[in-house]
């Protein structure tokens, strides 16, 4: 069955907000459980250098499994090693960002209370506290280095996102001008012909714009895109703030509020 854009919008921000709010729940309940263990003093100062060294060791197996899932496969197939060679910069952030965090807590807090013969599970409080205390330092510790790790190993993406997504849209704007191209060759009504004209010379203006901000360059960029590209802004400007008003008069509904806003919001990323 054909899902609308907008309904997947709507089960996409509920399925966010539904984890968001699991996160939150398991926190909370190890935010409980440690409250009791951290008053026994006993628990910390006894089971703190385990919770260290298990860390420890699962950082450096991390790595060593990252190095040898990549370089044993290629050691006995020589043509994927010449198509596909290893680069141990990105096997070491690979191997380096394997932290730990809600399935962690969610396995350890399902430990039961009691065991089967109705005594306390045993060192149930300490297993929780190796878990938290493995969370924080692959979180915090692991999570703040990996930008100065990224730094040190001189990786860089090759390409800025922003421009490598400016590259998808006006692929995209080109398949959709080349359909629009095609229609208009195959209309013979003078009705079909005019909206598909209209059309064709939006895709072309935003392809045209896009295209300044792949290779900008001021010099090439003529007076009338700027000034094409500063009224569109401030036309867009001006029905926000009509809506705006509508709004804040009581003479729209909040729901079509939004759907308008929705457009123009996509109107000024276009835009940008």
């Amino acid at each position: 069955m054909y899902a609308s854009p907008e309904s997947r919008l709507v089960s996409g921000a509920v399925w966010n907000i539904l984890i968001y709010l699991l996160n939150a729940l398991v926190f909370l309940l190890i935010g409980i459980e440690m409250r009791e263990i951290v008053s026994n003093g006993t628990i910390v100062t006894r089971w703190l250098p385990a919770a260290l060294w298990i860390s420890l060791a699962l950082i450096v197996v991390r790595l060593i499994w990252a190095f040898a899932q990549a370089y044993v496969p290629r050691a006995f197939r020589p043509g994927e090693r010449q198509r596909d060679p290893a680069q141990w910069r990105w096997i070491t952030v690979i191997g380096w960002t394997g932290l730990r965090g809600i399935v962690s807590l969610a396995a350890a807090l399902a430990l039961p209370l009691y065991a089967a013969n109705g005594a306390p599970f045993p060192q149930r409080s300490a297993i929780i506290f190796i878990t938290f205390c493995v969370i924080v330092i692959t979180l915090v510790g692991q999570g703040l280095s990996l930008i100065p790790l990224l730094r040190w190993l001189k990786i860089d993406d090759g390409e800025d996102t922003g421009a490598y997504e400016t590259k998808i849209r006006i692929k995209a704007l080109q398949a959709g001008l080349q359909r629009l191209e095609s229609l208009a060759e195959s209309s013979n009504v003078d009705e079909e012909r005019e909206p598909i004209a209209r059309a064709v010379a939006e895709y072309r203006n935003r392809i045209d714009h896009l295209g300044h901000h792949v290779t900008p360059d001021q010099d090439t960029e003529s007076a009338e895109s700027r000034y094409d590209h500063r009224i569109q802004e401030e036309a867009v400007a001006a029905e926000r703030h009509e809506i705006l008003k509508l709004r804040d008069e009581g003479k729209i509904p909040d729901e079509i509020f939004r759907r308008v806003q929705y457009d123009l919001d996509l109107a000024s990323t276009r835009l940008v």
